[in-house]
């Protein structure tokens, strides 16, 4: 690279303070190629690409490499060597090139050959030149040391010559040469990961760059715009900032033009247009009127270039169209990245669309900190309070950022102070950014906004859209809008809002009045509603009213209480924890009601306390109307203007005896009169109410006579009606898909005369109206042959023959029924079935023939291919065949009181299962030797005979992976009560796969926080039973009485924290029950937590035997035999709870039931301990990374760092082990 010239070296560009490393480091012989090849070189990295170059200016000769040198080339990602005529005759360029494959084994450089004027073979072989020059050398260096040295510059030129590089006989003019290299420099360059030094302060960066470069298919000919979509503060703008730094130097040129938005509110887009084109074409002297644009040459100028723009922040499709006019305005390859928040720009400009996600837990806290604490990792002390604040952040850079900086130098009391002020007081600066969206809107849907983030957030859209309908909002287009502009987004049809945008509506609607809630739009703060109705200061103001009373005392309203909120649209009072009990109403209405405003569109009155609505209330705007467990006996006498009502619900009123008079109600389409058991009849006008569809009478057990049914009627309810004959037209009920005759006792009348109880075969209507059926319900009726008609069921999905006294159930032959292929659930539980051949109902998902006592032979297995779940349960004749493990789809396979005596091997096949029930298969002996790796329930209650239960480790432990963790569910179950002859081998198995199921769990309820807490109990639950009386050693913190008291460390509550296991040794005493839930209802017992600092106390609640009685335990008396079990579970915990404790006592004791504590066991003794993230670790290292390579947990190419269970923890704080 030098010659003998002597001047001085420097740096082209040199790094800014934070960047200390060179893009390309040049290798060169100077007399050869210096002011020649290797200068164009520079220049085109130099001037051209802005490529961060080194190339020696000249150094002082010697006989070693400079310092400078040596630094350059290891701060360089990548080398270049041009091999030339004399490069081998310098001693000095041949210690460069060791020096450059020393960081290319070490560091990963990248190394690119370039021969120039010399053939590959030559430098390859040391032929020609190169030999001449290795001859002069050995000459020169003779000691042993030196020809070392000698061979090492031999074996380096060997292998560099054999990589990948350029040739200038091959391709030519230098030109082209030098513009080659350059882009095959941008390529390597651009492929290592840009979280290293190019994007220090940024998190979760890297993983985003990599998503939308691969949408931007650089290299590709067409000009592709990309759209980076989200809300306000999601990063959009700081994505597009590192995409245009990381790939603007691949372009021929390139603008980032920042704030379009702004920009164009100012009227300055034509200024800016003038800006961007005279950047891209690199001429300041463009014809500046405003159709320059349209100028042919200045076109053509462009369409040659290929570009790289980012337009930052557009909400207009217009702004991108005023800036580039035309999409084939730049040349082949060219990439456009915008910003925005509304989809519809991107749409519009044909943009190929990457919503920008939240960062997860993870990322938040490394963003949280490095703006608090200017560290990826705080103190422990502050950890909970980061919990806290990236729980109120949500995943949102930008409320990260403003936080962080916030509480940045603050001490725990001041971040104490923040947070609680978090919840009462929002964050303006976070608003402002996200309230942009909001303030484009018009007032309609700022309007339907604000009731979306009041009250219908979570809620079914279609819904939703029926109650809103009738408000003028335009819903659809509204929704859509709302969609388009990243304020809503519709999951699983269901309306869903950012926190922190649902809090932003929040603070909008306050800001309406801050002192008195009466004066604003909407109330659904249970305090503030309680506030308006208590002291009746609502207003005119009020459009939506949402009261839980649950969370509320009772309170008594004055008859006027509505009179002042005429605009009221809106009103719903209800009890989210009642479920279809409502014991007692909190509203009272002691003076009565005089009237409801006439502006209401939804009205639902959960337990309203009157006999009746009010008589000057008129309900002509109204849309759904919902009283149920209500105190009504009849809404009110005559008859109303109902005309845009749509759905009423009345379900539970068990006091209502007639029905209102509906016959001007021309648009109603659902009625619910469930459990309505004072009602006698339905009025004879129903059957003009063409639009009905839907017509719930379930259990109206008083409801004797049955006038003509609503002709487009599509779901019929009739289980457990009083109906003893159903009218003619019934046979007419073309439409009909839904139909429930579950305990209908006036079967036997049905249609008169014409039916019999034994002739169903002549019902030749139902070729009229059943074809569209999907669902079919003849359970429990008093039907002993189904109609040939059946086959024409193409529709059918669902077939419930449950208990019924079929006489054809003896031999039911799917393959007769052509139509029925798509037949997914048929229940055929305590049917008279010995036979079943469904060999055409591939789609076959729930297979349910539990308690046909004479069964004894099921259908080919091979195929139900798409078989979910298999209930065999008390099928005593069945034998379970061997290749049961063919059923691939299989996740739930109960066998329980059957009389197998072993369990197919082949079940371990069955990959997908998740639940097995054995529960009083009385003559099984052992399991088999592997199970499922993916089960995890197994009930084996009751399982008298069984001895061997394998071990389950080996499986455990290779469903460790991410992404198999991440398949499972919050939950393990694995009871083995009453099996008394379990050997010592089996109980030992059990207890150690417990530990490792406890590990598993608590691992998921921490990287699937937001999963978890959907779980029906609201946490990860495990359940382990077995016979026994020992404590595991684990469980070191052992006791024998019902409490005890805990030293804790100051640390041990932090985030690392995944929850509790505990262990209980119990002794049951002999107790015998008819009562088939008696276990289930009657081991319950409380844990709880309480500090002894200030006395807060934490419960939760465990069932030792949370069983479902009706499928596990046989009809009969219950017996359970004095006897000793451990029962092991795991307490999930969201660490806030216990901020701060340091003496804790933990209390194990039985649940009162019905006031009065339980007796049916003692807790002997027990053991707890906390579970952190390094527990976790520690099996990982010390199990899975020993397993063999082809049961390895992670694959060698599989990133672990993208674990957040192995590297959550620094440290494992265990104080229990001692």
């Amino acid at each position: 690279m030098a010659e003998s010239a002597s001047s001085s070296s420097s740096a082209v560009y040199p790094p800014q303070q934070n960047q200390e490393k060179y893009d390309v480091f040049l290798s060169f012989r100077g007399e050869d190629t210096r002011d020649k090849f290797t200068s164009h070189l520079y220049d085109a990295l130099h001037h051209g690409k802005k490529i961060y170059t080194y190339m020696d200016l000249g150094l002082d000769k010697g006989d070693e490499i400079w310092p400078a040198l040596v630094t350059a080339i290891r701060q360089s990602k990548l080398s270049i060597i041009i091999f030339s005529e004399n490069y081998a005759s310098s001693s000095w360029c041949l210690d460069e090139l060791l020096y450059i494959i020393d960081c290319m084994r070490t560091n990963g450089q990248f190394v690119i050959p370039v021969f120039y004027d010399i053939d590959p073979s030559h430098v390859r072989k040391q032929e020609g030149s190169f030999a001449a020059a290795f001859a002069q050398h050995e000459l020169r260096f003779k000691d042993k040391e030196s020809k070392e040295k000698v061979n090492q510059w031999r074996a380096a030129l060997e292998e560099v010559a054999n990589l990948c590089g350029w040739d200038s006989t091959v391709t030519r003019p230098d030109s082209r040469l030098v513009k080659a290299i350059v882009e095959d420099i941008m390529w390597k360059l651009n492929s290592i990961s840009p979280s290293d030094h190019h994007l220090e302060g940024l998190v979760g960066i890297d993983k985003r760059y990599q998503q939308i470069k691969s949408l931007l298919c650089i290299g590709c000919p067409d000009v592709r715009i990309v759209g980076l979509l989200g809300m306000g503060g999601i990063g959009k703008t700081t994505i597009a900032r590192v995409l245009f730094q990381l790939l603007s130097s691949q372009f021929e040129s390139s603008y980032f033009l920042k704030g379009v938005r702004e920009k164009s509110e100012k009227g300055e887009l034509d200024y800016w247009r003038k800006e961007l084109l005279s950047a891209l074409l690199e001429d300041n002297n463009l014809n500046m009127s405003n159709s320059y644009i349209e100028s042919d040459f200045v076109r053509r100028r462009l369409q040659r270039k290929r570009v790289l723009v980012v337009f930052d922040d557009v909400d207009k499709p217009k702004q991108f169209e005023s800036l580039v006019k035309v999409h084939d305005l730049f040349g082949p390859g060219s990439r456009i990245i915008v910003t925005t928040r509304d989809e519809h720009v991107l749409n519009n400009i044909e943009a190929h669309i990457q919503r920008v996600e939240e960062l997860s837990d993870d990322e938040a806290f490394q963003l949280l900190h490095l703006n608090a604490f200017r560290t990826r990792s705080p103190a422990t002390d502050y950890s909970e309070l980061s919990r806290r604040v990236v729980d109120y952040a949500k995943g949102i850079p930008l409320a990260l950022e403003i936080m962080g900086s916030f509480l940045s130098d603050k001490s725990i009391q001041e971040w104490e102070s923040a947070l609680r002020k978090m919840k009462t007081t929002s964050n303006q600066d976070i608003h402002n950014v996200l309230r942009i969206s909001y303030d484009r809107l018009d007032q309609k849907e700022k309007d339907l906004f604000l009731d979306i983030a009041c009250f219908f957030k979570g809620e079914d859209v279609n819904n939703v859209q029926k109650v809103l309908d009738g408000c003028d909002f335009y819903v659809d287009i509204g929704l859509k809008i709302l969609k388009q502009k990243s304020l809503i987004t519709i999951e699983n049809n269901l309306l869903q809002m950012h926190d922190l945008i649902q809090e932003m509506g929040w603070e909008i609607v306050r800001q309406e009045c801050l002192k008195e809630p009466g004066s604003r739009s909407r109330l659904w703060i249970a305090e503030d509603v309680y506030h308006v109705l208590k002291n009746n200061t609502g207003t005119k103001t009020v459009e939506g009213l949402y009261l839980d009373v649950n969370n509320i005392g009772e309170v008594e309203l004055c008859s006027s209480i509505f009179s002042n909120m005429y605009n009221l649209r809106l009103l719903k009072i209800y009890n989210h924890r009642a479920g279809n009990c409502i014991q007692n109403c909190k509203v009272c209405l002691p003076q009565g009601l005089e009237h409801l405003p006439d502006n209401l569109r939804y009205l639902f009155w959960e337990g309203y306390p009157l006999k009746s609505l009010p008589s000057k209330f008129c309900p002509e705007k109204l849309l759904e109307l919902s009283m149920t467990h209500s105190q009504l006996e009849q809404l009110w006498d005559g008859v109303q203007n109902f005309r845009n009502l749509r759905k009423i619900d009345l379900s539970y009123s068990v006091h209502l005896t007639q029905i209102p008079n509906l016959s001007l109600a021309s648009s109603l389409v659902s009625i619910n009169l469930e459990k309505c058991t004072s009602l006698l009849e339905l009025p004879s006008y129903f059957q003009h109410l063409n639009n009905v569809t839907y017509l719930n009478i379930r259990y109206c057990s008083n409801l004797k006579i049955l006038s003509e049914i609503p002709r487009n009627i599509e779901y019929l309810d009739l289980c457990g009606t009083g109906v003893e004959e159903l009218p003619p037209s019934f046979s007419d009920l073309y439409k009909l898909r839904v139909l429930d005759l579950g305990k209908f006792a006036g079967l036997e009348n049905f249609l008169g005369s014409t039916f019999k109880p034994m002739s169903l075969n002549h019902l030749t209507f139902l070729d009229k109206f059943y074809p569209e059926i999907e669902p079919l319900d003849l359970s429990t009726t008093y039907i002993r042959a189904l109609p040939s008609s059946i086959k024409h069921l193409s529709s059918l999905i669902q077939l419930d023959l449950q208990q019924s006294p079929l006489d054809c159930l003896r031999f039911l032959n799917f393959s007769e029924i052509d139509s029925i292929g798509d037949l997914q659930s048929p229940y055929l539980e305590d049917t008279e079935i010995t036979e079943l051949v469904p060999t055409n109902v591939y789609r076959l998902e729930w297979f349910l023939p539990s308690r046909c006592l004479k069964l004894s032979k099921l259908p080919l297995l091979d195929s139900l291919c798409s078989l979910c779940t298999l209930d065999l349960s008390y099928c005593a004749r069945l034998v379970i065949p061997d290749c049961i493990g063919c059923l691939s789809s299989l996740q739930s396979l109960n066998l329980s009181g059957s009389s197998i005596k072993s369990i197919p091997a082949s079940i371990k096949q069955l990959c997908k299962l998740n639940s097995l029930n054995i529960s009083n298969c009385r003559s099984l002996k052992s399991l088999p030797d592997e199970l499922p790796w993916f089960l995890q329930q197994l009930e084996a209650s009751g399982c008298t005979s069984l001895e061997k239960v394998p071990s389950l480790s080996a499986a455990l432990k290779r469903g460790w992976d991410r992404t198999k963790v991440h398949g499972i569910k919050p939950s393990e179950d694995f009871i083995f009560f009453n099996c008394p002859k379990l050997n010592e081998n089996a109980k030992n198995n059990i207890m150690e796969d417990s530990q490792l199921r406890i590990l598993r769990i608590a691992t998921l309820a921490k990287i699937r926080p937001v999963n978890v807490g959907s779980y029906p109990s609201g946490s990860a639950r495990v359940s382990i039973c077995c016979p026994g009386s020992e404590i595991p050693r684990q469980f070191n913190n052992q006791n024998v009485a019902s409490s005890t008291y805990i030293n804790c460390p100051p640390e041990w509550f932090n985030t690392n924290l995944l929850g509790f296991a505990v262990c209980a040794a119990v002794e049951f005493n002999e107790c015998f029950s008819d009562d088939e839930n008696f276990l289930s209802r009657h081991s319950p017992f409380e844990s709880q937590f309480e500090t002894g600092v200030n006395g807060e106390s934490y419960k939760f609640d465990h069932t030792l035997l949370d069983w479902d009685g009706c499928s596990i335990v046989p009809k009969g008396k219950i017996r359970v035999e004095k006897s000793n079990y451990l029962f092991l579970w795991y307490h999930y915990c969201k660490t806030h709870s216990y901020n701060g404790m340091t003496d804790v006592k933990f209390d194990l004791k039985p649940l009162m039931i019905e006031h009065d504590y339980i007796n049916l066991c003692n807790v002997k003794k027990y053991g707890i301990r906390p579970l952190y993230a390094q527990d976790a670790k520690d099996v990982f290292n010390q199990d899975v990374f020993e397993a063999s390579a082809s049961e390895a947990v992670i694959s060698n190419d599989e990133d672990r760092s993208e674990m957040p269970w192995i590297k959550t923890l620094s440290r494992k704080i265990n104080f229990f082990d001692r």
